[in-house]
């Protein structure tokens, strides 16, 4: 964001109006913390809020540098190691699908490789499937040997459905998302 680079920016609508995605490290997820590495207590901060982008991740330099107040988004891998901006959970808000059946026919994604290779920056990626069924009408076949390709940035502003149960994985709290124009190479 300091260097310019990010197609985002703070007040803009840069994503699907009932999309909201906070960091918060009082939430159940595996990193739940009472403060940051930094001693900053956690919070709930709102980073999308119904599609608008509302805040960035800050540790304390990075706030002081962008003249922020708010901090409270530091890790440090060690006591030896230098702090570093990080997220505690991220929480993606439910929706109001109760069920991806409703959809129809789409295919649900369990497992890709390939996300270290996204491009932060343009929001680029390609990722090779490997646990996916073709989903029609509730009956769920088997798929293999076939790549997705698309934007980051796109597929959030492109969301088709969010359910309304949201899972843990790890420190990210998410219920299911169907995306939209998210390109299928085989």
């Amino acid at each position: 964001k300091r260097r310019g680079i990010t197609r985002l920016s703070q007040g803009a609508k840069a994503f699907w109006e009932k999309l909201t995605i906070c960091e918060d490290g009082l939430s159940l997820g595996t990193e739940a913390r009472p403060f940051d590495d930094e001693g900053t207590p956690s919070k709930e901060r709102f980073l999308v809020r119904g599609g608008v982008v509302e805040s960035f991740l800050y540790d304390r330099e990075a706030a002081a540098l962008d003249s922020v107040q708010d901090s409270g988004c530091c890790s440090r891998g060690g006591y030896d190691s230098s702090p570093s901006i990080s997220p505690s959970n991220i929480v993606i808000s439910p929706g109001d699908c109760s069920d991806m059946a409703e959809l129809g026919k789409y295919i649900e994604l369990h497992y890709a490789h390939g996300s270290h290779t996204a491009n932060p920056t343009t929001g680029d990626i390609g990722l090779e499937a490997s646990a996916a069924f073709l989903v029609d009408k509730g009956k769920r076949t088997p798929l293999k040997g076939f790549m997705l390709t698309g934007n980051v940035f796109d597929m959030f502003s492109n969301i088709e459905a969010i359910e309304k149960k949201q899972v843990v994985y790890g420190s990210l709290i998410s219920p299911r998302i169907a995306f939209k124009g998210v390109r299928v190479v085989s």
